[in-house]
């Protein structure tokens, strides 16, 4: 009996992917963190008699619901126009969603949480991810840590444990080490969050109604059916999710004091000690790859005086021109009146940039993706069914201006007394 040993003189072969796989399968604990009726609640502290009947509502839908709310059909998820005309003849109200209505709350939970790790990710104020894998006996803490969150915020949370993010935040209970999988199994498709909704549309189309008939299926169907995508789907469907955890609170910050050499009064002054500032900043959040949308301001004048400032910004910042903008903003809260000696910028919230621009390895693949559309566009319908900018001909008008005038027309329309004016060259001096 060889036990599974490879016979002698025999390479070795090992499948690196698989093995990583099943290690982090098998040995990572996550929780994910979540209250039900955790906004309701919140306003009720703000307004008691809110908890009656109310409905809080972002982005044109119910975000939460209160129990009076919900005995006439109005739920979380729900449009918010829907909800409106299902509460008329009642004493509803429905309040607009603002953030800082629940930070406080939302910090107290999760500072409960830090007790049990240091590697949380929140989600929104009221759920969060948490890394247990380094805790002894990690699936066996969910009810004391239940116990010592409704301590603290008087919410009672619902806690899910599982291997990976995927399944954690569809279960409410704990579910034993390898047996994401089985659980998976028996949900609808719909219930796998992490694929794209154009996928489980797709799936759903093709016939299978649960994750469990999708794992069944060869991963060269999968490829088939969603291209580079079928592998991934291939690995959730059967539990396999290596998504991080990733450490987002408590949340970093960034302080520095820019001291001048001697007191300073005067406007272009100023200016240089907050551009120091600016770069220095820009440099530290785009070496990080981190973000800022608060900035706090400490003045020191003549005789110690110390005026503070700060300012919430909707746009996060990580540019030195963004930062020194927000920094000048915030710098007119404070009364400018006698000779600064120093300035403490400070930026008590900083987290991971949300990239609005892509990479250029980005921009190429998608303007591959977008020459191979036009092709197969042109093929259908014909050559001139599209034309790029740079295909487009000129009206005859500015041709002729062009040609006339000898460079480019700033505009084909008269400005003033009907004259077309020339943009000048790059080398002219302008009065």
């Amino acid at each position: 009996m060889s036990h599974g040993r490879q016979p002698k003189n025999q390479p070795r072969t090992y499948n690196i992917v698989d093995v990583s796989l099943l290690y982090y399968t098998f040995m990572s604990v996550v929780a994910f963190v979540t209250f039900d009726g955790f906004y309701v609640a919140g306003l009720s502290r703000i307004e008691p008699v809110l908890a009656k009947a109310v409905a809080v509502v972002r982005a044109r839908k119910v975000l939460d619901s209160s129990p009076g709310a919900r005995k006439i059909g109005i739920h979380p998820g729900m449009a918010a126009s829907e909800a409106r005309y299902a509460s008329q003849g009642s004493k509803m109200r429905f309040v607009d969603y603002r953030e800082s209505d629940y930070a406080e709350t939302s910090a107290r939970w999760l500072d409960i949480c830090c007790e049990y790790t240091a590697i949380i990710e929140p989600v929104e104020p009221h759920c969060a991810f948490l890394d247990l894998s380094t805790l002894a006996g990690a699936r066996e803490l969910a009810l004391a840590m239940s116990a010592d969150i409704y301590g603290a915020v008087r919410i009672c949370p619902r806690i899910g444990i599982a291997s990976s993010k995927l399944v954690a935040r569809l279960t409410g209970q704990v579910i034993p080490e390898g047996g994401d999988a089985g659980f998976l199994a028996q949900l609808p498709i719909e219930s796998l969050w992490m694929a794209k909704p154009e996928h489980l549309r797709r799936l759903s189309f093709l016939g299978y109604r649960t994750i469990g008939e999708v794992a069944r299926l060869p991963l060269e169907v999968l490829q088939k059916q969603f291209g580079q995508a079928g592998l991934q789907i291939s690995l959730w469907v059967r539990g396999m999710d290596r998504t991080p955890v990733r450490p987002l609170y408590p949340p970093e910050e960034l302080s520095a004091r820019f001291t001048f050499p001697q007191p300073v009064r005067l406007d272009q002054e100023v200016e240089a000690g907050l551009k120091a500032l600016a770069e220095h900043f820009g440099s530290v959040l785009r070496t990080r790859d981190m973000q800022t949308k608060q900035i706090e301001l400490e003045v020191v004048f003549e005789g110690n005086r110390v005026e503070s400032a700060a300012r919430c910004f909707v746009n996060p910042m990580q540019s030195p021109g963004a930062l020194l903008t927000g920094l000048r903003l915030t710098l007119r809260l404070v009364a400018l009146g006698s000779e600064i000696y120093s300035i403490r910028a400070r930026f008590p919230k900083i987290e991971p940039s949300d990239r609005s621009q892509m990479t250029l390895d980005a921009t190429v693949k998608d303007a591959e993706k977008a020459n191979g559309a036009i092709k197969q566009l042109q093929e259908t319908f014909g050559q001139g069914i599209i034309k790029r900018a740079g295909e487009v001909e000129a009206p005859r008008r500015q041709k002729f201006l062009k040609a006339f005038l000898g460079g480019d027309v700033l505009a084909s329309r008269p400005q003033g007394n009907g004259s077309v004016k020339r943009r000048p060259a790059k080398d002219s001096w302008t009065s």
